[in-house]
């Protein structure tokens, strides 16, 4: 006997919930046990956001995965400069912060360490003799390139 379901209206659901049970399968059978399941309220229908919620969730996780490419290259810029010597986390803080930045367009630029401190100023409280030891480092083109690359990417993302 098959029953008349037109009053109810349709409805997504997660195919795990209304899993039917084995034996003999049809699609007429499928849909007439579907519908009573809906009938009787075992089913709770799926969420459907609606266009702007969609939207806003295809924002926040592009902001999302743009923080995360972020901190990565903020990673692969201190790895590249922590390997070629330049130690800034022991003389400043926050090694990408205002003060990181101007130490090492300093370095970049070819400048001393005590030039570059004489740029960050009252900033750095560190001594001289600790500024000196942690910016010497002996860079070549190929690091100076891929150190700047990898600075320009960290301020683009910005």
């Amino acid at each position: 006997m098959m029953l008349s379901y037109n009053n109810i209206p349709s409805m997504v659901v997660n195919p795990y919930h209304v899993k039917n049970p084995p034996g003999r399968k049809t699609d007429t059978t499928d849909s007439d046990w579907l519908a009573k399941v809906g009938c009787c309220g075992l089913v709770k229908g799926s969420f459907i956001p609606d266009r702007l919620f969609s939207k806003l969730r295809a924002h926040f996780n592009y902001r999302a995965s743009l923080v995360k490419e972020y901190s990565g290259w903020q990673n692969r810029l201190n790895k590249i400069i922590v390997t070629n010597g330049i130690l800034l986390d022991l003389i400043v803080s926050d090694v990408h912060g205002f003060t990181a930045r101007i130490l090492l367009n300093a370095i970049l630029e070819g400048k001393t360490p005590k030039e570059a401190a004489a740029l960050a100023g009252k900033r750095i409280k560190a001594s001289e003799y600790d500024i000196k030891e942690s910016l010497d480092c002996d860079f070549n083109m190929i690091d100076r390139w891929i150190i700047r690359k990898y600075y320009r990417k960290v301020i683009q993302l910005e």
